[in-house]
């Protein structure tokens, strides 16, 4: 099994709209489809990360599995 980690800044939320991009909603979306499991891996702390985020199809964060 394969796995992607992801910051959050610059990464998945734009840097200068500081939304995620539907580009990239998509292109997770289609990692998740092929059997990928996808973290977040960043400096900020669990509450610090926003909803959009955690709505996304990601596996965990750091060890936390939010599904």
């Amino acid at each position: 099994m394969s796995a992607l980690f992801f910051d959050i800044d610059g990464t998945i939320l734009d840097s200068k709209t500081h939304s995620v991009p539907e580009s990239t909603m998509q292109s997770l979306k289609m990692a998740k489809e092929r059997g990928l499991l996808l973290f977040i891996n960043t400096g900020r702390t669990a509450c610090d990360i926003p909803d959009e985020i955690e709505a996304l199809p990601f596996n965990g964060y750091r060890g936390k599995r939010w599904d």
